[in-house]
């Protein structure tokens, strides 16, 4: 004879977190049942746009999922479920401890003198010197700390340096999070010789000197396109009197004397340099190791190096070789990616650079590296048709001027390199659909390509960027690189730099006219150096 029950089991109605993680930074949620909430505080500086949290729960299954990087910028509802199916819902608070950051960047006397201080951040102390006739019972600092802190004694607040010698006067500042630091202030009177420029400044252009005592120069950069001939200069000094005064505009074409008088009538000349530089944001890329093909055993290793933010445009290239805009078409694009430049036009652009910025210019041309002896040799252009002498330029792969990314360097730029785990062969990068792609974030934030673009290029840097923060790695204009077109070697590859001789040369990234699949990491664009195309462009590299 055989028994049965006539009753079912009710189904389990339990649902609740029990523990709710934060890897990393490690962190644990506080959960207050009663109000089915969790708190959970990170360190100040954390990214909160992603974080993944581990949670331990009692149910059926949870939404969002345990070990799914979730933005907290925001309070996120997790639903617990349980096996009856009701459910049960939590709200998860991320909040970050106040900043720690308690520094003083910047001590100036402004009254009834103006003196520099020089801070010691390793001993928290502080050196102002000030003309050795000065009253120093009532002297008022100009502070500068980190924001969001408190600093006591206030900025502009006259204090009483006469005993700072022996007894410096101190500065405690207060960080958001109510930690401290003291700085002790001393100053101290010049001796009667004493005669030297101790800051030199433009105010208007954000731009400050920096000072070479041994040689008694002042080197200022300045933003190309900046009039030179009429600079008002900002001066500290030490001394009795300095010529050129303070506050008066002078014309810094070429270099500018100043001449400090000490109190004895002794004298000191300063030389001061104005260069007008190219503002390019150069982004750091560490050194490293990836698959270039997916293929066992075929990596590539890459020194560290720094590459340009973004796409170089129209009005820096212009700026810088002093072309014309090379471009016939879309040239009403503001801070565009400047286009229809050849191989050839790229490597003007990256001697020019680096001879402006006083660096060891990368290339060679006819034993030359001045591009103005290379377009005065080809009948004063830039080659648009083969050239046999520009196309076996040489590269000096250890000056420190700016050049073409190899392709190996590209690559990995674009891939955003591999800082989880640095000295581990990246075997996916390669693989990606774009720069910036996780595997499921749209190409569309990120590129613009024909499917997004209108038949026509954008201003730089408008999309997302990758890992790295670099921009329009993927879309916009394909990048020239300097490597000739090959097919790749096999096996461990160190510093790869192309075939010795080509016919074409490589570029990366996709571009407006075309489609996506031209924008993958791996895809590999090609054409003779004298092709011009609208969507065609590069950007630049250089030594870290």
């Amino acid at each position: 004879m055989v028994g049965c029950s006539g009753l079912d089991s009710p189904l389990n109605d339990t649902k609740a977190i029990t523990a709710f993680n934060i890897a990393t930074p490690y962190t644990t949620g506080v959960i207050t049942e009663g109000t089915r909430t969790i708190a959970i505080t990170v360190p100040y500086g954390t990214d909160v746009t992603s974080l993944t949290p581990t949670i331990t729960y009692k149910g059926k299954s949870i939404s969002p999922a345990s070990g799914v990087a979730q933005d907290f910028t925001s309070p996120v509802t997790y639903t617990v479920t349980a096996a009856n199916g009701s459910s049960q819902a939590y709200v998860v608070t991320v909040t970050m401890d106040k900043n720690p950051t308690k520094v003083i960047t910047a001590f100036d006397i402004t009254s009834p003198v103006t003196a520099t201080g020089v801070i010691d951040e390793t001993a928290h102390t502080i050196a102002i010197t000030v003309p050795h006739n000065t009253d120093r019972t009532s002297l008022t600092p100009t502070i500068t700390y980190t924001t969001g802190a408190s600093i006591s004694p206030a900025s502009e607040v006259a204090q009483d340096f006469s005993n700072s010698e022996t007894v410096p006067v101190t500065y405690t500042v207060t960080a958001a999070d109510s930690s401290t630091r003291e700085y002790k202030v001393t100053v101290t009177l010049a001796l009667v010789t004493d005669k030297a420029i101790t800051a030199f400044k433009f105010v208007s252009l954000a731009a400050t000197g920096i000072i070479t005592e041994s040689s008694h120069t002042i080197a200022v950069t300045v933003p190309i396109g900046t009039d030179v001939t009429s600079l008002t200069p900002t001066i500290t000094h030490i001394g009795s009197s300095i010529i050129p005064a303070s506050g008066v505009a002078q014309n810094f074409t070429s270099p500018v004397t100043y001449t400090v008088t000490a109190a004895d009538s002794s004298t000191q000349a300063y030389a001061v340099t104005v260069r007008p530089i190219l503002p390019l944001v150069m982004i750091s890329v560490p050194a490293g190791t990836f698959s270039r093909d997916g293929m066992f055993g075929n990596d590539s290793t890459v020194s560290a190096f720094q590459m340009s933010e973004k796409n170089i445009t129209v009005n820096q290239f212009t700026k810088v070789t002093g072309l014309t805009n090379p471009s016939p078409s879309f040239t009403s694009v503001v801070d565009g990616p400047v286009q229809y430049v050849n191989w050839y036009h790229a490597l003007v652009f990256c001697n020019k650079l680096s001879i402006r910025e006083g660096l060891i210019p990368v290339y060679t041309i006819n034993g030359s590296t001045d591009p103005a002896v290379w377009i005065a040799a080809n009948e004063g252009a830039v080659p648009t048709a083969s050239n046999a002498d520009w196309d076996a330029a040489t590269a000096n792969w250890s000056a420190t001027g700016y050049r073409l990314p190899t392709e190996m360097e590209w690559m990995w730029a674009a891939m955003g390199a591999d800082t989880a785990s640095p000295g581990n062969p990246n075997t996916t990068g390669y693989n990606k659909a774009f720069a910036g792609s996780t595997g499921s974030n749209a190409i569309g934030d990120y590129a613009w390509t024909s499917e997004n673009s209108t038949a026509t290029t954008h201003p730089v840097g408008t999309k997302l960027p990758n890992e790295l923060g670099l921009y329009d790695m993927s879309g916009n204009v394909y990048e020239w690189c300097w490597d000739w077109r090959a097919g790749y070697p096999t096996g461990l590859q160190n510093n790869y730099r192309g075939a010795a001789l080509g016919t074409q040369r490589i570029g990366h990234g996709g571009s407006w006219y075309f489609d996506a699949s031209h924008a993958t990491v791996a895809y590999r664009g090609h054409d003779v150096p004298l092709r011009q195309y609208d969507f065609i462009g590069f950007r630049v590299v250089r030594q870290p």
